[in-house]
């Protein structure tokens, strides 16, 4: 029995099997639980802590469907709980981009080899980390319908080739959004509609069985217990600081995406 087979079938192992198997539960689910308090307070950073765990226990296509499928639970839940806190004038010319591109890029993304545009990603997302970094607050998007759509559809290729949506969609709406906690419903708002838009996709291209709604259930608990946590931390923090802990994160996702493709 493969790893991925045994992930799943826990409740049928016994002796050292059931050991281990238990043990990558709780490496996922701890996993799961630090992302989700990093998600509260900036936004994003699920996929990426998730996407550094499941490759072990599963193929790369299918641990980006199970974590998409995971954060859905997350993303819907927090969008309507927070739904009057949602920028729905701001958010919207993403949205739009972010859907549309996200299921013609799933498509895709299901067959092909996207190496080179991951690296390509990777870079830019470094060098917008270390020039925000380094010029401080002379670095900003204008809060614009254009640079909307523009992030947006960023967001949305970028979910539907590795699962990372984040950052594209981070850099728009700290330029647009003051409130910590308008930021974070209407990121999550943003995460809902991007993301369903690839789990339905990967769906219907066979991505899911049955077998993995155990795995989802034990992932999704653990991100809304990581999401309570991470609210409270958001009340608290900093703008500023938030903005900082933001590009600083998005240089690291830029740094993970290309030492995956290399290594």
């Amino acid at each position: 029995m493969d790893t991925a087979s045994k992930f799943i079938g826990l409740v049928f192992l016994t002796g050292e099997d059931r050991i281990n198997v238990m043990g990558a539960y709780l490496i996922v689910g701890a996993t799961a639980i630090l992302g989700a308090i990093i998600q509260a307070t900036m936004g994003f950073g699920t996929a990426l802590l998730l996407l550094n765990v499941l490759p072990f226990f599963f193929p790369l296509n299918q641990a980006i469907a199970l974590m998409q499928a995971a954060i859905l639970v997350l993303n819907s839940t927090f969008t309507i709980r927070y739904w009057k806190k949602v920028r729905w004038e701001i958010i919207w010319p993403a949205i739009i981009p972010g859907v549309l591109l996200g299921i013609i890029f799933t498509l895709y993304s299901v067959q092909m080899a996207v190496s080179a545009l991951t690296i390509a990603f990777g870079v830019m997302l470094i060098v917008l980390s270390i020039y925000e970094l380094a010029f401080g607050d002379n670095f900003k998007v204008k809060p614009t319908k254009a640079t909307g759509f523009l992030m947006g559809s960023l967001s949305g290729i970028g979910n539907a080739f590795f699962g990372v949506a984040g950052p594209p969609i981070a850099i728009y709406l700290i330029a647009s959004v003051e409130d910590n906690l308008e930021y974070f419903a209407t990121s999550q708002c943003f995460f809902f509609f991007s993301t369903a838009a690839c789990v339905i996709t990967r769906a219907a291209c066979g991505a899911y069985e049955a077998g993995n709604i155990p795995f989802l259930i034990v992932v999704a608990s653990c991100l809304l217990i990581g999401i309570v946590i991470g609210l409270k931390i958001l009340k608290k923090i900093d703008g500023k600081l938030l903005r900082k802990l933001i590009y600083a994160f998005i240089g690291i996702n830029g740094i993970y995406l290309i030492i995956k493709q290399i290594v």
